[in-house]
Parts: structure tokens; C-alpha cells; sequence
């Protein structure tokens, strides 16, 4: 921050209060008077421009100019370049904030008569300053001359060329004399110019003190202003409060006029209302039935969809024996061959044997499973399709599951062990036939169709032969019943056999 002590001083163009013209002009800023001179040589300023009682604008800065407005005349100033603009404009805005911070309280126009007579004390000064330098100057001046006639008359005394007269000798003391009576009364008037100037030194003391007895004055006036101030601030504050509470009541008077206006609305609209009302019942029982309507739809139809379901689940099944019935629908499903290394596997089993069974997205067993008998990997099983219509999204979620078992020996009984399985889609398979080839999986802990869960035998597959719409022919539905009868004499038999056996086995009385 700049000091309210320091000097700066430039050249800058001013407009003249009459002639419009702008004029160069030396400018020195010093405390908070803003002094513009002719040169930058001369002491007595053409002009004083008071900061403290003058506003800063700067609306032409784009134009290098910046004013300083008085109550006696606005001053424009214009720079060479916007730079030199700017850097008058801080150091004019900072020595007024710098002023007016050390004062407390800023100059107001009551003390404008008592700064127009510091000024002019001010240029009196600088008058009287420049007069001493000049009388200071002649003072010197002379000294040199009597110095040099002194060398001269010492140099005639001493020649010895008997040139100088003694006529010539008493001109140059006379001279002389005349000089030293001229030294005299310059040295009178230069201690008559330094009393005078202790005596305005006092005097600016004396106004210095003005000023602050004008600056506490001007302090309680502005005291007095801020009380004047709050006053007003309080008499507002009441001002508002009774148009609040003005509003607020006609507000309230506004709230009761909309009530009594809605109580006559709501009066004629009870009229329309009452009449309106058979129309509203009529209306609510008639929704009431066709609510009640699709309510027993509903139930008609989630009760089709639960039988649906049940016949679903009951109706994929297999067995080794195509159906009987003419019209059912079914699939013949033969295994085609394995992969060397399972074929090669499956010949060490004496009871190998595939089981295969139908299974929902949630691994649910969807009707009956069957497998072939020992050895006879090979052997068709007959898969009942559902009387029932299926889109693509129902076939994508039903599961043909083909596990490759053998029975293995426990502690305590004999069980079928797992020992691979694969597993198609029936939308797939259908699409793919009638030769599926399928990956080898080893045993799950339960139905999965997660890659991260499956485990791969590699290189290890199946090939399955898929025959859509296979039916019983004639010949073989009597074959299927000659087996049939077959299968039916032979347990007679048996049954007769060992009862027979039984009787012999009785001991005799």
C-alpha cells in the first residue's frame, strides 16, 4: 500500500475550464493535495486540486482519461497510455483510502473555507521559496565577483609592469564596495525571508490544528448522522410492520369472502349432486359387476393354468416302448455312439447303463425317467410329448438330461454311481437333429447350467439319433402284446412254481 507521505510527480494532459483544449501539464501528488505546474522546474502551482473533497470517475478509461470532480469544477486528465492511466488512478484511489484511514472521518465541504486558506498560505510559501533560491542565486553571484576583483586588484599590485593606474585601482575598490553594500542587504533580506518563513511554519501549525479540531467536529457530525440514521432505520422497521399488518388483515378479510363464496358453491353443486347421484350409483354398481366379472376370469384362468401346469409336469415321460395310442405324439430318442475313450470305459462295466429324464430351468424333474437295460446303451427310448400348444420359449426351458450310470458296491447296499452326464435343450434338440453330438460333464452336486460350475471331460461326448413323431405300427403294437401276454404266463408260471414248490416243502403228518 502506498503511503500517505510519499511524493509522485508526472506529466499528464489537462483540459482547460474554458478553452477545451488538453494542455501538458507537470503533476505532483503530495499528502492529499494533487498540484499541476507549468514545468517540472517551477515551485508555484497553476492549480490545487483537493482529492479528499473531489470524486475519482473513470468512466473514459478506455480512452486514457480519468476525472476528478469538485464542487467548484470537474478536472479531466487524460495519460499518454492506458498503463500510466491506471497507475494515476491506483495511486490516487490508495492515497485517498490511506487518508482517510489515518483520519478516521473524510473532509466533508463544512470545512472547505479553512482548506481554501491552507492552499493559498501553501502558494504563498512556494512564492517565498522561490524568491530565497533567487536572492540565494544573486547572493552567490555577487560573492564570485568580489572574489574575482580581489584576484584582479591582487594580481595589478603585484605586477611589475607599472600598467595600472591608480585612478583604475580606486574604480575597482569602489566597485567592490558597491558589491559588499549589495551583500549586505541581500543577507537583510534573506534573514527577513527566514523569519518569515517561521512565521508560517507556525502558521501551518496553527491550521494543522484547525484541521483537527474541523475533523472532530466533523466526527460528531457524522456521530449525529448515524443516530439520524438508526432513527430512520427504526421508523421504517415500523413503517413495515404496519403494512404487514395491514396486509395480513386484508389477507384475512380476502380468506373470508373466498369462504363465503365456496359455502354458496358448495350449496349448488349439493343441488347438481343429489340429482347426480342415482346416475354415480347406476355407475359404481355396473363397475362393481364388471370387477366382480374379471375377478371370476381370473380365477378361471390361473385354475387353467395351474391344470396346465400339472399336466405339464406329468406329461414328458419315457419309456422303452413307443405308446400304444395312434394319435399320441412322440420322439425316438437312440444313442448313436460314443467317443473312443468312453466306449473303451463303458466295455469294463457289465451293468453300464444310460437313464434319461426331462428337467425344467430349475433342475425340477418333469415327469417319468426310464433307462435302458444293462449293456444296451443303444436302446430307443420313446420320449410322450404333451398334448398341449408350446412356444419356443417353452421348449428353451425344458432339459433333456442323458447320465451315463454303472452300479457300484457300498458298505451296506449297491447303488447306481454317476459317472458322466451331458445335457440339450429340447428346442435345440429339435432344431439340430436328427444327429445331436454332445459334451461329457463330470458328476454335479445338482443341475447346472453355469460354465464356472461345469466341469468338462475332455474330449469326451455322445452322439444321440433324434426321430420326431414316432407311433407304434401295427406290427409292432402285436409284438409289444405278444411280450406283453409273454411276460404275464410266465409270472403264472413262476407264481404256480413256487407254490408248488412250497407244498412239497411241507412236512407230512
Amino acid at each position: 500500500s502506498m503511503s500517505a507521505e510519499e511524493s509522485i510527480s508526472g506529466w499528464l494532459a489537462k483540459r482547460g475550464a474554458i478553452n477545451k483544449s488538453f494542455k501538458n501539464r507537470h503533476f505532483r501528488l503530495e499528502k492529499k493535495m494533487l498540484s499541476y505546474y507549468t514545468d517540472d522546474k517551477t515551485l508555484e502551482p497553476q492549480g490545487v486540486i483537493d482529492i479528499l473533497n473531489s470524486e475519482l470517475k473513470t468512466d473514459q478509461i478506455a480512452d486514457n482519461i480519468f476525472e476528478l470532480v469538485s464542487n467548484k469544477r470537474a478536472y479531466v486528465i487524460k495519460a499518454e497510455t492506458r498503463d500510466e492511466a491506471d497507475e494515476w488512478v491506483e495511486a490516487l484511489s490508495n492515497r485517498r483510502f490511506n487518508l482517510l484511514a489515518a483520519a478516521s472521518t473524510p473532509v466533508l465541504d463544512s470545512g472547505e473555507e479553512k482548506v481554501d486558506e491552507v492552499i493559498e498560505l501553501r502558494q504563498t510559501c512556494a512564492k517565498l521559496k522561490e524568491k530565497m533560491l533567487k536572492a540565494r542565486e544573486e547572493t552567490g553571484a555577487a560573492k564570485k565577483q568580489v572574489e574575482l576583483l580581489k584576484r584582479t586588484i591582487d594580481a595589478q599590485d603585484e605586477s611589475k609592469s607599472g600598467n595600472v593606474t591608480l585612478r583604475a585601482t580606486k574604480i575597482w575598490k569602489e566597485r567592490c564596495a558597491g558589491l559588499e553594500s549589495e551583500k549586505t542587504k541581500l543577507t537583510t533580506t534573506n534573514e527577513t525571508l527566514m523569519k518569515e518563513k517561521e512565521a508560517l511554519k507556525e502558521t501551518v501549525a496553527k491550521l494543522t490544528e484547525v484541521e483537527a479540531t474541523l475533523g472532530s467536529r466533523i466526527h460528531g457530525m457524522e456521530e449525529a448522522m448515524n443516530t439520524l440514521k438508526k432513527a430512520h432505520e427504526s421508523h421504517e422497521e415500523k413503517l413495515k410492520t404496519q403494512i404487514k399488518e395491514l396486509n395480513e388483515a386484508h389477507e384475512s378479510h380476502e380468506e373470508k369472502l373466498k369462504t363465503q363464496i365456496k359455502e354458496l358453491n358448495e350449496g349448488k353443486e349439493a343441488l347438481f349432486s343429489e340429482l347426480e347421484s342415482t346416475k354415480a350409483k347406476l355407475q359404481a354398481a355396473e363397475e362393481n359387476a364388471a370387477k366382480e366379472k374379471k375377478t371370476l376370469e381370473g380365477k378361471v384362468e390361473d385354475a387353467f393354468k395351474q391344470v396346465e401346469g400339472m399336466l405339464d409336469i406329468a406329461a414328458w415321460s419315457f419309456s422303452l416302448r413307443p405308446p400304444l395310442i395312434s394319435s399320441a405324439k412322440c420322439w425316438k430318442i437312440e444313442l448313436c455312439g460314443f467317443d473312443k475313450k468312453t466306449e473303451e470305459g463303458i466295455r469294463l462295466k457289465d451293468d453300464a447303463h444310460i437313464e434319461f429324464v426331462i428337467v425344467d430351468q430349475m433342475g425340477v424333474v418333469m415327469g417319468q425317467a426310464c433307462r435302458t437295460e444293462p449293456l444296451k446303451v443303444s436302446q430307443p427310448m420313446f420320449l410322450s410329448l404333451p398334448n398341449l400348444k408350446k412356444d419356443e420359449k417353452t421348449w428353451a426351458s425344458r432339459y433333456l438330461i442323458v447320465q451315463l450310470k454303472y452300479k457300484k458296491a457300498k458298505k451296506k447296499s449297491v447303488k447306481c454311481s454317476l459317472v458322466s452326464w451331458a445335457f440339450v435343450s429340447l428346442l435345440l434338440l429339435m432344431q439340430k437333429g436328427p444327429e445331436v453330438k454332445l459334451q461329457l460333464y463330470k458328476k454335479p452336486c445338482e443341475f447346472s447350467r453355469d460354465p464356472e460350475l461345469l466341469q468338462i471331460f475332455k474330449d469326451q461326448n455322445l452322439t444321440l439319433k433324434v426321430t420326431a413323431g414316432h407311433i407304434a405300427s401295427p406290427e409292432e403294437e402285436k409284438q409289444l402284446k405278444e411280450k406283453s401276454l409273454s411276460r404275464k404266463a410266465r409270472s403264472r408260471v413262476s407264481v404256480e412254481a413256487s407254490k408248488k414248490e412250497a407244498a412239497e416243502a411241507e412236512p407230512m403228518d
